[in-house]
């Protein structure tokens, strides 16, 4: 009795309350926002005063007049799997969550906030098995895979993976890494990642305003061309074979380099709505941090012991006819320790060795550099991949940064808004502070309890195993560089010298790419 008291008070309340608003709602004098304030749907946007024009419905031609209210809402936020029938239906406790949301205005703001899991970026082709880990399972990662805060993406054997974020940055990632993308922040003006960096290899390079130089060079990672992007392959004409015409035949252009001047006409088109935005990297290692603006470099993190990694120079992929290098600010490293604060300005174009308690930077012996070019070669000459970069951009980056951002969410596509105008500091540096703050507490304490437990291993006998730098990073994509039409200079001065040496004709068809 006591049940059905309840549940038929409920009921008169909802006669009483809601269907007065509903029919305010659907008038032409009411505000369109109305019946959301009162039914709590959880909509995915924020709760605010709307325009109460009619608005046309695309699927039926020539449209049907529909109140604002009723327009597609994105998503809800109440976990119903969750939800306790008792207290979701206990008037005392609805009477104290009223209350609440009475004295917090923004309430319906602020929780969307705290749900919300931003995309990051997209894949752009996987080779072999990549895995995306998102709560308790995963799935198999492909083209456009979306991956968004808080998930991590692993690589296994003879693996390899390239993957497109929001703002163009690309990621390169070799065989047996893994990395977690803890969160992505935007405002007006700057684009924040931050990342971890949990085991293996990867190439971080930013997106440049300018498009690389035009080259006739063929591509450094073939490794994974075709794309499945088929419309940024290059595109291969048959030319006709005229014995009168051979040399003539053999000087157009290499596939490189038209591939070259479609990125360069593409480039210009998606840098007219990137440009006045920056993008700051916050990569954490677990013995190291790197802090920057405009990130290009190589990192390896070898689990139970050292790490390497090298900032590449500015050069990398600039063209020198489009004018002087823009300045970028060199990036800052931050060491383990709990109370460690001292900090390093990492110089351009050297290889660093961090050691395995992240307390000593130093440069890199000689002797393994030999091994460590691979990585930045891999990526000198990648015109298709920057193509297919762009043509995502075109697909999924352009419609959002060409929108105007809104009130506390980047227009429509549910991004928390930083650095509002109605908000005094930087919010952005302000979290940048905390998370140097907490990393570096968080990573000393992960690598003081691996200290211990490899001990305790060492106690018992057993052996532990740390990774080690090989090539199992790059075996199988030297491979395919080998197979796509790589020549070896072999020393011929005690031999004859040939016609390919010689004539004009036969030295270009020997080193044409």
């Amino acid at each position: 009795m006591k049940f059905h008291f309840w549940y038929v008070l409920l009921c008169g309340l909802a006669v009483g309350v809601f269907l007065p608003a509903y029919d305010s709602a659907v008038g032409q004098e009411a505000s369109s926002s109305e019946f959301l304030n009162l039914l709590d749907w959880g909509v995915g946007r924020p709760v605010e005063k709307k325009s109460a024009a009619k608005i046309k419905n695309p699927i039926m031609e020539g449209g049907i007049e529909l109140p604002g209210w009723m327009e597609p809402q994105p998503k809800s936020y109440i976990r119903w799997e969750r939800v306790d029938t008792d207290n979701w239906l206990d008037f005392k406790a609805w009477k104290r969550e009223s209350a609440l949301k009475d004295q917090n205005p923004h309430w319906r703001t602020n929780r969307q906030d705290l749900a919300l899991q931003e995309s990051i970026g997209r894949v752009l082709h996987c080779i072999g098995y990549c895995h995306i880990y998102r709560g308790e399972g995963f799935a198999n990662a492909q083209f456009r895979t979306r991956f968004q805060e808080g998930d991590e993406i692993v690589t296994l054997k003879n693996s390899y993976m390239w993957l497109v974020l929001l703002d163009g940055t690309m990621v390169r990632l070799s065989p047996e890494t893994s990395v977690t993308f803890k969160e992505i922040n935007l405002s007006v003006k700057e684009i924040f990642y931050h990342l971890r960096l949990n085991a293996g290899q990867m190439i971080w390079l930013s997106r440049k305003l300018g498009a690389p130089p035009i080259k006739g060079d063929r591509e450094t990672d073939p490794l994974f061309y075709p794309l499945p992007l088929y419309s940024a392959n290059k595109v291969v004409d048959e030319i006709p074979l005229k014995e009168t015409q051979l040399f003539d035949s053999l000087r157009t252009p290499s596939p490189a380099f038209a591939q070259a001047v479609r990125l360069r006409d593409l480039m210009a088109k998606n840098s007219a709505y990137m440009k006045g935005k920056k993008t700051k990297t916050f990569l954490v290692m677990p013995n190291g941090t790197v802090s920057g603006e405009s990130l290009s470099g190589e990192f390896v993190v070898l689990l139970g012991d050292k790490s390497m990694m090298k900032i590449y120079p500015d050069q990398l992929h600039h063209d020198e006819a489009t004018g002087p290098l823009a300045e970028i600010p060199a990036p800052t490293f931050y060491y383990r320790g709990h109370e460690n604060t001292t900090t390093e300005t990492l110089e351009k174009g050297k290889w660093y060795v961090i050691d395995p308690k992240g307390r000593a930077l130093n440069d890199l012996p000689d002797e393994e550099q030999k091994t460590m070019g691979l990585g930045e070669f891999f990526v000198s000459n990648i015109p298709t991949l920057f193509l297919a970069r762009e043509m995502i951009m075109q697909q999924y980056t352009k419609p959002f940064f060409s929108l105007p951002p809104t009130l506390d969410l980047y227009g429509g596509w549910q991004y928390r808004m930083w650095n509002r105008p109605s908000v005094k500091e930087d919010e952005l540096k302000r979290r940048e502070s905390f998370l140097i703050e907490y990393t570096r507490r968080e990573e000393t304490t992960g690598l003081l309890v691996a200290e211990k437990f490899r001990i305790k291993m060492q106690e018992k006998g057993e052996s532990f195993n740390a990774m080690s730098f090989g090539p199992n990073f790059y075996e199988l994509a030297i491979d395919s560089y080998m197979a796509n039409g790589e020549y070896l200079e072999h020393n011929a001065q005690d031999r004859e010298e040939l016609n390919s040496t010689k004539n004009p004709f036969w030295k270009y068809v020997k080193n044409k790419p």
